[in-house]
């Protein structure tokens, strides 16, 4: 009877580039000993699956864009495995996934690809999950916060709506692309020289606050 374990890690929002990924791909082969190994570095780009077998593959292909967002690394001698993945495109959590003989192994995989994540982890990793969900809560709460149409267009004010209008859409439009504005993996294939590329998720996060301080403005206007 053969047995086997798994265990699994989520991961900060991070971006990395190849030299992490090569880096990481040697580590982790080291855990196998001598054994032949199956490796397979699967990129999605606009709904189109790249597949390769090497970080030196990959270099070759010049028309891979800057930064991909959606990505799947996976080693394995098919008795055990090791998966890193950036999950779907509006995952809150990428993930590390190994499954071998024992805990033991299973952990010591884990703890050997874990520190490149760590130390590529990215600014607003916090941002991606329950403050997005609050925000939303909170603003949809200041909107509806008037009881009935009476209240909204008479003693509270069409411009008090408007303004407390603003968060929810912000919101709202921030749960669902979150996976584009905030994305949670970026394997940085080159480096770009864009200053709005390197700077739009602080617009996005100061976007999200300045909406919070017009609804709050909102619930003092009257009229």
């Amino acid at each position: 009877m053969e047995k086997t374990t798994e265990r699994e890690r989520k991961l900060p929002a991070h971006q990395v580039n190849l030299a992490d990924l090569k880096g990481i791909i040697d580590r982790v082969a080291m855990l196998f000993g001598d054994k032949k190994l199956y490796i397979s570095i699967n990129f999605k780009i606009n709904n189109i699956d790249y597949k390769f077998t090497s970080i030196e593959e990959i270099e070759t292909i010049p028309e891979l864009p800057d930064k991909i967002l959606s990505y799947l690394i996976w080693i394995s001698d098919f008795n055990r495995t090791i998966s890193i993945s950036s999950g779907a495109l509006a995952s809150l959590f990428p993930c590390i996934r190994a499954k071998g003989e024992s805990e033991a192994w299973c952990a010591g995989a884990i703890e050997t690809v874990l520190p490149t994540f760590t130390q590529g982890k990215l600014w607003y990793s916090w941002f991606r999950g329950w403050p997005i969900g609050a925000g939303l809560l909170l603003s949809l709460n200041l909107w509806i916060l008037p009881q009935s149409v009476r209240k909204i267009f008479g003693v509270v004010g069409i411009r008090s709506v408007v303004f407390m209008a603003v968060p929810v859409i912000v919101f709202t439009l921030l749960y669902i692309f979150r996976g584009r504005l905030l994305p949670a993996s970026i394997v940085e294939i080159r480096k770009s020289e864009s200053s709005l590329e390197k700077n739009y998720q602080k617009w996005t996060l100061g976007i999200a606050i300045l909406s919070l301080v017009v609804a709050a403005i909102g619930l003092f206007i009257r009229k």
